[in-house]
């Protein structure tokens, strides 16, 4: 078996509530979100879901905060589904939602509609490393007292339940079949394949620096978490972005060999940026003046976001804005390996 992604590439994000590999592994921390972008409406407008998804441009968003907007979404009974990508930039993280909208129905429709039975309870049998009420609690708040549809079913067993696999070393496992048992409520019973718990075995690398990866802290000996892995390669591209390369990309491919688990990872650092100038708003001119003094990389240094952060968290210690908002951006000039930094102090 192999695979290979590209981290931050444009792509369909299937699943209610779940980003791409790639999204995971980019938004564990938190970002400014520099866009917001819907896609699939078209009886609301744009700006009225992005109001209602409450994830404000130029707030820092991770993993959590969006995953909670798409179920603000889904709870305004707009949508029939969520699904929601995150592109990182130099400037923080686009934001893209991509919905489903509920189709509309006539009165006189609606008395044609069948209601659909409602969800009780889940049982999961076949399943070897994660017991059947671990997986129960991981889906009861979003399936019970939802309709049984099996399509949205399995969608939502897919999204949900993956990550909890994962965490054992299960990289592959399978939703079989289902069996109904009551008639409204109902209680559904699942089978489920897994394949086997991996190890992982070793990291081979293509490009970058060999001392990048061990900083990584891969789980090397031990059993192939995916999420301790994805918080590895967490650290791998933000050690290329304190290095200056602010749109490297990262490559994996997943070669399993029994239990064991090899991954190979492509790094490709791609342009290094500096430091331009420093833009700062919303200060009085006392106050900038003494937080410019903080700032201490000059035109032409290596431009890392960590760079920027220390100097916030500074310039907040030292009391300086009168409150503790901030909105920060790396605005790229045309043509030139160099990023302004703009922040702004909100008054």
């Amino acid at each position: 078996m192999a695979r290979g992604r590209r981290l931050g590439e444009d792509g369909d994000v299937s699943g209610l509530l779940q980003t791409g590999f790639a999204a995971v592994l980019l938004l564990a921390q938190a970002l400014p979100v520099e866009k917001v972008v819907v896609k699939g409406a078209s009886s609301r407008s744009e700006a009225e879901i992005v109001e209602a998804a409450g994830v404000p441009v130029g707030v820092a968003a991770d993993k959590a905060s969006v995953a909670a907007a798409a179920e603000r979404l889904m709870r305004t009974g707009w949508f029939e589904r969520v699904n929601y990508h995150l592109q990182p930039g130099p400037d923080g993280v686009r934001v893209t939602f991509t919905v489903m909208e509920r189709a509309v129905v006539t009165l006189e429709a609606e008395e044609a509609v069948v209601s659909r039975p409602k969800i009780a309870s889940v049982t999961f049998t076949g399943t070897r490393t994660a017991p059947s009420g671990r997986l129960w609690a991981a889906v009861r708040g979003v399936l019970e007292g939802r309709e049984y549809e099996e399509e949205d079913f399995r969608h939502i067993l897919d999204s949900l339940l993956r990550p909890v696999f994962g965490e054992r070393g299960v990289w592959r496992v399978e939703f079989g079949a289902i069996r109904v048992e009551g008639t409204d409520p109902v209680q559904l019973s699942v089978v489920v394949e897994e394949g086997p718990a991996l190890k992982l075995a070793g990291v081979r690398l293509k490009g970058g620096a060999e001392a990048w990866v061990e900083e990584a802290r891969f789980p090397v000996g031990l059993t192939a978490n995916r999420k301790r892995v994805e918080e590895a390669v967490i650290r791998l591209r933000h050690r290329m972005a304190r290095e200056g390369y602010l749109r490297g990309a990262v490559t994996t491919v997943e070669g399993v060999e029994g239990e064991e688990l090899w991954l190979e990872l492509g790094l490709e650092p791609g342009t290094r940026f500096t430091f331009g100038t420093l833009r700062i708003r919303g200060l009085e001119a006392e106050g900038e003046a003494r937080a410019r003094k903080l700032w201490t990389a000059a035109p032409g240094a290596v431009a890392s976001p960590e760079v920027v952060e220390r100097w916030i968290a500074a310039v907040f210690a030292a009391g300086i804005p009168p409150g503790r908002d901030v909105r920060r951006e790396f605005v790229h000039r045309e043509g030139e390996a160099v990023v302004d930094v703009e922040v702004e102090f909100p008054r």
